[in-house]
């Protein structure tokens, strides 16, 4: 679980974070982010300690807030920073401070939805450079290759054979796609006979064309026999279309510490 700490004083921002967070945690089926708002650092640093993953919302207001922000910087520590614009960004977005996301208010829907996948990823690779146990392993008769869940898309079955496709690209191997499924971590989702897909990369679901897209751009098809399953992980807000979208807003990259 991923321990989100606030300090802002909108109600609608906290209320929106919530909101969202509540949609992201029904999405991936289990707990993801326990929002808490705070008044003081140090109680937030404390609390942070206590948690192996945490990050930092932080609504900036004034330039006072820009040197609180160097203080985090020093202190190593993860943030995402609101503004309303009062502030030019450029002003913001400077080495000494660095933020993970800066995001304007008030929050665009898709966007918040984006940085929120965005930061679960960040904290995975994070946590697959130092664990080989959030890696998937694939062998043959002269090779075994150790693949971070974080960086798989989705796996197919092709030609009696699995392929994996990775951000680095396809790789294919033996084995059998049931006993592969049980085994694999709780972001992966069957949706077709021949496709388990990543929900960390689902971008939106089209019930009237029976498909997914990943990533914004890798299209997946939803069989009928596992299209309630898809509704049931998915659960997101329908449009007159049958529509289910995640994003809708393209921002930057994550920037590593």
């Amino acid at each position: 679980m991923i321990s989100v700490g606030l300090f802002s004083e909108d109600i609608s921002v906290y209320r929106d974070l919530k909101r969202m967070m509540e949609w992201y945690n029904s999405l991936m089926g289990k707990p993801m982010f326990l929002l808490t708002v705070y008044k003081e650092m140090e109680q937030w640093v404390r609390d942070r300690s206590i948690s192996e993953k945490s990050l930092l919302f932080f609504e900036v207001s004034d330039r006072e807030d820009l040197e609180t922000l160097k203080g985090i910087r020093e202190k190593d520590l993860q943030t995402v920073i609101i503004h309303d614009g009062t502030i030019p960004p450029e002003e913001i977005v400077v080495p000494d401070i660095h933020p993970l996301y800066l995001i304007k208010k008030p929050f665009d829907k898709g966007l918040l939805r984006q940085v929120l996948q965005g930061l679960c990823l960040y904290l995975m690779k994070k946590e697959e450079r130092t664990s080989f146990t959030r890696r998937f392993v694939c062998r043959d008769k002269t090779r075994r290759l150790w693949t971070p869940y974080s960086s798989i898309y989705y796996f197919e079955t092709r030609n009696k054979r699995v392929v994996m496709a990775t951000s680095g690209g396809e790789y294919e191997f033996y084995d059998s796609f049931s006993r592969m499924e049980a085994g694999l971590p709780e972001e992966f989702v069957r949706c077709h006979r021949s496709y388990i897909i990543n929900l960390s990369y689902l971008t939106c679901v089209d019930f009237a064309h029976f498909q997914m897209e990943l990533d914004g751009r890798i299209l997946i098809p939803i069989s009928k026999k596992y299209r309630k399953q898809v509704e049931r992980v998915s659960g997101w807000e329908k449009t007159e279309q049958n529509k289910v979208y995640g994003t809708d807003t393209d921002i930057g990259s994550i920037s590593e510490k």
